[in-house]
């Protein structure tokens, strides 16, 4: 039981969030939902998002069909906490009531996303040996890991679409609380369009839970707003690992709100060429006394304020005490041999007594021989 769980939750660290090692065996994705991850892809991976999706919503009391797609370009670069990302929203919209339709790329944008803070708790050699320690609550894990991420939205875009053809900017808060080994929990800040016809403010948050080795199921809430209307998401859905380079993924969305109400359901497909080498760092072996001092043999010296200023005002009391201690030490070891010397010698001669007395005893008792 308790592997089945190690294993469920490594697989979700690595699918769904990183751990805080960035790069993972198992691929890394951002989907499906609109929180992300505030971990990177590790360097050298480029990873490829693309997913597919359609809406069925009422706003201002006019039915609208749209399709979407998706694609999402991720490297990571310079550091394990660094990476380069291109976004490409394409939309198909169809209005029956007024009989308008608009297709075309809707949003192009680069941007770039850094890890902060890594709240994730530490492996540690008492962990390995409690369970209770290792897979149970820690205060720790209340403490999120933080990203933040920036885009630029190019101008390169169909005009037909609101904030299409204008150059605006998208930053980003995002974090992640891993409560103990199989939930987490992302909370995402968006302030989009900055700059814009229509700036818009989005938050949003999301729980995953690991159900098994495969299937990592998880819902979302999310609240939008800008000048023109409000609305709230609520979604669900679940990824699927095909293999450690690719995952897929299926979601089912509802809108609601005072002008808008709708539903929304997406397929998410991710896969990524991987690179990534990592890198050697060579350990310096532990001296003598400090392994002691690990194992509990030998008292750490004392490095408080007050040592130190001792040790600085009284550097020849300190060096005489050290002296008459190691004196001691050398003597108690030379009163040692001397006393194992001694028993050797005792031993050594009464051994050697004892064989002439045996030998004395022969002779005494051979028969002599007469002519």
């Amino acid at each position: 039981m308790k592997q089945r769980n190690l294993s469920s939750f490594l697989l979700f660290l690595c699918v769904v969030f990183t751990s805080q090692a960035q790069y993972t065996n198992v691929i890394n994705s951002n989907r499906p939902g609109k929180t992300e991850t505030p971990y990177a892809v590790g360097t050298d991976v480029l990873q490829i998002e693309k997913s597919f999706s359609y809406q069925l919503f009422n706003q201002n009391n006019i039915l609208t069909q749209q399709w979407n797609s998706n694609l999402n370009l991720r490297y990571g670069i310079w550091k394990e906490k660094f990476e380069l990302s291109l976004t490409r929203d394409y939309n198909s919209l169809y209005q029956n009531k007024i009989n308008y339709s608009k297709k075309g790329t809707n949003r192009l944008a680069v941007g770039v996303k850094y890890l902060v803070f890594d709240g994730e708790r530490k492996e540690t050699p008492e962990m390995f040996k409690s369970w209770k320690k290792r897979y149970g609550f820690w205060h720790q894990d209340i403490i999120p890991a933080i990203a933040l991420a920036l885009h630029y939205n190019t101008p390169f875009s169909n005009g037909n679409f609101v904030n299409a053809n204008q150059s605006s900017a998208t930053a980003s808060l995002i974090a992640q609380n891993n409560i103990g080994r199989t939930l987490r929990i992302n909370n995402q800040f968006d302030y989009m369009y900055i700059g814009a016809e229509l700036p818009e403010f989005a938050y949003t948050i999301s729980s995953t839970y690991v159900l098994n080795d495969k299937f990592n199921p998880f819902f979302e809430f999310a609240y939008h707003n800008n000048k023109e209307f409000s609305f709230f998401n609520f979604g669900l859905g679940s990824s699927y690992l095909i293999n450690l380079n690719f995952l897929i993924a299926a979601y089912l969305d509802t809108t609601f709100g005072k002008t808008r109400n709708g539903v929304e359901s997406g397929l998410h497909l991710s896969y990524r060429f991987d690179w990534h080498q990592d890198k050697w760092i060579k350990l310096e072996s532990k001296s003598k006394k400090e392994q002691m001092i690990e194992d509990g043999e030998l008292e750490e010296e004392d490095k408080s304020f007050f040592k130190r200023l001792s040790s600085t005002l009284f550097p020849k009391r300190e060096k005489k005490e050290h002296d008459e201690s190691s004196k001691l030490e050398e003597d108690t070891k030379k009163q040692e041999k001397n006393w194992f010397d001694n028993f050797l010698k005792k031993e050594k001669k009464e051994k050697k007594k004892k064989e002439q007395e045996e030998e004395n005893k022969t002779n005494t008792n051979k028969p002599i021989l007469g002519y």
